[in-house]
């Protein structure tokens, strides 16, 4: 692949552009190799949807298997999705400061997004510092290091593209930095989207309608309860004589008093 892209680069700065024909090739491979990128992880989002849905007895038909600590989602998950997302709005800026003209802004540009690749990685690897499984906890632990690991290791290979070349950068062929931008979407931020939704959120959401469906069932419970003792205190309450059937007429004020002695005499 270096040696490959070393070439591509050679042909395109010091030995002229390339011609159409051999910058469609290009397009048309890049596109081809992110098709293998998606089926690739597809398989993965197979693997855990397979074991997630229809958990077998195996692993004690619950998911997350029992003894698996799922990472929370909201701390460096949370925080590494925002980073991907600032590194896919750095390249987007790249990609039209090239075809603008602009030079520096694409250099700065592109040092954004390694900066923010970098910063991802080494976040990445706290999180696998800190993880409570291993890859061999179990088919959650599997799935969650392949998957991780598959993009982590793309987000390096890019990077480090990036950084290698990012002085010929200007003079890649109008046409290929686009695809190059599409590829750090494609890798970078929506295959990374899609892992965070499926591998943590998706169990959080979970958690939180079994938590609804449980309060519920109390509040249900409760409100029978209330209706049965309503309902007895209907049924055995004793009956108030007098206080609801008749009414207690005020006394007479003086002045009615003499008014009405004064008629009947």
């Amino acid at each position: 692949m270096f040696v490959w892209w070393r070439d591509v680069l050679r042909e395109s700065t010091l030995e002229g552009h390339h011609t159409k024909v051999v910058q469609l090739g290009l397009r048309y491979g890049f596109i081809l190799f992110i098709v293998s990128e998606v089926m690739l992880f597809f398989a993965f989002f197979w693997a855990f949807f397979h074991s997630s849905l229809a958990p077998t007895v195996e692993i004690g038909g619950i998911w997350p298997p029992k003894g698996i600590w799922v990472l929370d989602p909201w701390e460096i998950p949370f925080l590494n999705t925002l980073i991907l997302l600032s590194s896919g709005a750095a390249v987007t800026w790249a990609h039209h400061a090239i075809l603008a003209g602009k030079e520096k802004r694409a250099v700065y540009a592109l040092v954004a997004t390694v900066l923010l690749a970098l910063v991802f990685t080494g976040f990445q690897g706290m999180e696998y510092y800190q993880a409570p499984f291993t890859i061999s906890d179990s088919i959650y632990g599997s799935t969650f290091y392949l998957a991780t690991g598959f993009h982590g290791f793309h987000v390096i290979i890019v990077s480090s593209t990036f950084l290698l070349n990012l002085s010929l950068f200007w003079h890649i062929n109008e046409g290929i930095e686009e695809i190059m931008a599409d590829y750090v979407h494609q890798e970078m931020t929506r295959n990374w989207i899609l892992i965070y939704l499926r591998l943590f959120l998706l169990i959080v959401i979970k958690d939180v309608f079994l938590s609804l469906v449980s309060f519920l069932n109390k509040s249900k419970n409760l409100m029978d309860r209330t209706e049965l003792i309503l309902g007895c205190y209907e049924r055995y309450r004793p009956l108030e004589i007098g206080a609801s059937t008749k009414t207690k007429l005020a006394p007479k004020s003086s002045t009615e008093r003499v008014l009405s002695s004064s008629r009947t005499a």
